[in-house]
């Protein structure tokens, strides 16, 4: 996917106090639509940028899940953070739809949040690729995407150099969402490995 950065505004909230992005700086930070604020210079396409640990990313992460109104669909390595997962099953019960993709060496780990995803009511499943499945990623309303090098873990909030990026755009959202479908599909007709 080609990404047309004219087209975004890439704004990191902790570095400093000045926001930059396609449309030049403001003095302070702006959120995102649909991230808890909202600034009309700042409407097509959007991108938040987090460094763990300093950052505190998973609060980030907790605040776009609890947002969700539609839809969340994840891709995940690891996930062993009770919060997200917590969250996650809280839109379940509110209604929402919900799947998601484990790597499947992960999912049985010590404190792996997959059996109790599962028990709450996630349609979520293990890869079924010979390899590893090695995505962090969360969808939101079929517009914004979360990814990065962070994985949902509380090893990867406070020990461990990570980055995330919010991403709102549907486009982007979309491409995620075909790479989902591949994945899951391949999860429920898993490959014969040799």
């Amino acid at each position: 996917m080609l990404v047309d950065a004219t087209d975004y505004s890439i704004i990191h909230e902790k570095k400093s106090n000045r926001t930059c992005g396609a449309h030049g700086c403001a003095p302070n930070p702006v959120a995102c639509p649909g991230g808890g604020g909202q600034d009309a210079l700042w409407q097509r396409n959007c991108t938040l940028v987090y460094f763990a640990p300093e950052d505190g990313v998973a609060k980030h992460v907790l605040q776009r899940l609890e947002a969700a109104t539609r839809s969340i669909t994840f891709m995940t390595f690891s996930c062993t953070a009770d919060d997200i997962s917590e969250a996650i099953i809280a839109k379940i019960k509110a209604g929402l739809a919900v799947r998601g993709v484990f790597e499947s060496q992960n999912a049985g780990g010590s404190g792996a949040d997959f059996k109790r995803l599962k028990q709450g009511g996630v349609d979520v499943l293990e890869d079924g690729n010979c390899y590893i499945l090695h995505h962090k990623a969360i969808v939101i309303d079929e517009r914004t995407v979360i990814t990065g090098s962070y994985n949902f873990t509380s090893s990867a909030e406070r020990d461990s150099d990570e980055s995330l990026m919010i991403v709102d755009a549907p486009n982007l959202a979309r491409s995620y969402l075909d790479e989902f479908q591949r994945v899951y599909a391949q999860a429920q007709a898993p490959t014969r490995c040799r």
